[in-house]
C-alpha cells in the first residue's frame, strides 16, 4: 500500500507508541542507536511520542566504524536525548575466542570453524546482536526502566 500522506503515517505511529506506553503504564523507553537510518527513524518517533527526557539511547560498539558512532551521536544530539556509549569489542573477541576453544575441546575442527565464520558473516553477527540486547536492557533498567524498542535486529 503506497504512503499517500507521510504526516498521517508519522502521526499514526507516534500515537500507537504513545498508546502502547500508556497501556503498559510506562513513560520511558530505551533504544539501541546504531548510526543507521532504522534506529534514527525509531528515535524520532519515540521522541515525538514520549519526549526526549523519557528516552535513553545506547551505542554499543563491537568492531564498529567511527562513521556509525558519529551518526549515532548526531542522531542523539538532533533529538536531544542522552547517548550511552560502550565499547564491547574486547568482550566480544574474548567470548568468541572462548566459544571457539570450547568447540575445539568438544571435538570440532578449529579450521572448519574459522572457515565457516569467514564464509558467513551472520554467524558472528547474531552473536553481536545477542550481546547487545541484554546490555541495552541493563542500561534501560539502570536508568529507570521502561519499554525497550528496536528495529528487529535482535536475537
Amino acid at each position: 500500500m503506497p504512503v499517500l500522506d507521510l504526516q498521517a503515517l508519522i502521526d499514526d505511529r507516534v500515537t500507537a507508541i504513545r498508546r502502547f506506553h500508556e497501556h503498559v503504564g510506562s513513560k520511558r523507553a530505551e533504544l539501541d542507536l546504531s548510526g543507521g537510518i532504522d534506529s534514527a527513524l525509531m528515535l524520532g518517533l519515540l521522541t515525538r511520542a514520549l519526549g526526549p527526557e523519557n528516552i535513553v539511547t545506547v551505542y554499543s560498539s563491537i568492531h564498529s566504524s567511527t562513521g556509525s558512532r558519529d551518526r549515532a551521536r548526531e542522531a542523539a544530539a538532533a533529538f536531544a536525548v542522552p547517548l550511552v556509549e560502550l565499547d564491547m569489542t574486547r568482550l566480544f573477541d574474548e567470548l568468541v575466542g572462548s566459544m571457539r576453544q570450547a568447540l575445539i575441546a568438544a571435538g570440532y575442527d578449529g579450521e572448519a570453524l574459522d572457515a565457516r565464520t569467514r564464509k558467513g558473516p551472520t554467524v558472528l553477527g547474531s552473536i553481536r546482536s545477542c550481546l547487545r540486547a541484554p546490555v541495552g536492557r541493563g542500561f534501560n533498567r539502570m536508568t529507570g526502566g521502561g519499554i525497550r524498542h528496536g528495529t528487529g535486529n535482535e536475537c
